[in-house]
């Protein structure tokens, strides 16, 4: 090879290309590059499309290594599965032999239904269903706002893990607990912890309220009402009151 095809850069002027591999990732862009150095790697630009297993990515530009069917995606990014859930964040691992993505940025966001959850980073595993975040996070709906410094959301039940200092906020109610199980169907909360505090709001100027301590219990934000049977301790302002 002489020096002059040594230097070779090889351009790519495409609209899309499909490879045909039951597990390997789909793509296409306006415009891609390969390097004579790294052969296996296509760098893509402008209107850069990822399709993977029922799920649609976008981002500004990407590299995607083909040989061991990864890419990581910069700009914009933006996540599609099924008919509801959505991602979007500044940059993207994805690993079509894993089926697991790392997303990262700023405002890292879900949205799925009327869910809407923001972080810094979150880990996306499709062979499970759930998205999994490791510095604190706020979620919110019509009813409830919570924050966890870990949590873990499952995509087909609509449902979370809460862990370590998990905070609920509603209309009605605020709730501080180590953990808390999370149904955002229903709204019901079970939390644990060794002494998880709820506060019911019995009128709007939150003076009248009733406290509950408890090592374990439900709170139903839409029916607000409240269970526990591990001898609570409920104060209101005038009477305090226990029980198995």
């Amino acid at each position: 090879m002489n020096k002059a095809k040594g230097l070779l850069l090889v351009l790519l002027s495409f609209v899309s290309i499909t490879v045909f591999c039951q597990n390997q990732i789909e793509y296409r862009s306006d415009f891609g590059r390969i390097y004579p150095e790294n052969p296996n790697d296509i760098v893509l630009t402008n209107n850069v499309v990822f399709n993977h297993k029922d799920m649609t990515m976008y981002c500004d530009s990407a590299i995607f290594n083909q040989k061991d069917n990864f890419f990581d995606a910069y700009g914009n990014i933006k996540m599609e599965q099924g008919d509801s859930l959505t991602l979007f964040g500044d940059f993207l691992h994805y690993d079509g032999e894993t089926k697991i993505g790392e997303l990262n940025g700023n405002l890292v966001t879900l949205k799925d239904n009327d869910i809407t959850l923001l972080t810094d980073y979150l880990v996306l595993d499709r062979n499970v269903n759930t998205v999994s975040y490791y510095s604190s996070a706020t979620i919110f709906n019509d009813k409830d706002t919570l924050r966890s410094k870990e949590g873990v959301y499952f995509i087909d039940t609509e449902e979370f893990s809460f862990y370590y200092s998990v905070k609920l906020r509603s209309k009605d109610a605020y709730l501080d607990a180590d953990s808390l199980f999370y149904n955002s169907k229903t709204k019901l909360s079970q939390f644990y912890g060794d002494t998880a505090l709820l506060i019911v709001y019995d009128d709007t100027t939150h003076v009248d309220s009733t406290i509950v301590l408890t090592a374990f219990g439900e709170y139903n934000s839409d029916k607000e009402t409240v269970f526990s049977n591990t001898r609570p301790l409920i104060y209101t302002k005038t009477q305090f009151f226990t029980g198995d």
